[in-house]
């Protein structure tokens, strides 16, 4: 891991129904002082947050981005097996940062499948791996992530998110 730098350039995260993971990132994109923390032990995401960024005796960066475990479409976030809620709207004005970004945490995931080595791809069904074939990122956790992978020819990969613990 690089050494600390003076400033950091943004705070990540991976909020689940039980942990919420954080870590910092520098002007090299590495990231730094990683931490877990249990959902359960913070009444809210910000108090989380906060608490991760005063042990470390940091202020918050400028950039935040948060991968959360439920959809993260709207202003409103409600985290689906957790007592957390926020706005995007409230939480960037309490932070202080610049920008925050919120994408749902298998949304994250999908956009760095194709920097996959194919070693790594596993093929679902019969037949041969087609290039640019639609994928899907699956996965436990709190709940049951899913996204998927669709392949556009004018704009690229084009994640898409789902709920598929959460379907009926």
């Amino acid at each position: 891991m690089p050494q600390k730098p003076n400033q950091p350039l943004a705070l990540i995260a991976d909020i689940g129904g039980t942990n919420a993971r954080f870590a910092l990132v520098d002007e090299t994109l590495s990231y730094y002082q990683a931490q877990n923390l249990t959902v359960a032990d913070y009444p809210t995401l910000t108090a989380a947050i906060n608490a991760y960024l005063h042990a470390l005796e940091q202020s918050c960066p400028p950039i935040v981005g948060l991968a959360v475990a439920c959809p993260a479409d709207l202003d409103r976030v409600t985290l689906t097996n957790s007592h957390w809620h926020f706005t995007k709207t409230k939480l960037q004005k309490e932070l202080g940062c610049s920008s925050l970004l919120v994408i749902n945490d298998f949304t994250a995931l999908a956009y760095g499948v194709p920097k996959l080595a194919e070693d790594e791809l596993h093929k679902i069904g019969g037949g041969r791996r087609r290039a640019r074939a639609n994928m899907v990122v699956l996965g436990p956790g709190t709940g049951f992530g899913v996204a998927g992978l669709l392949y556009q020819h004018q704009i690229g990969w084009i994640p898409t998110t789902g709920e598929g613990g959460h379907t009926e």
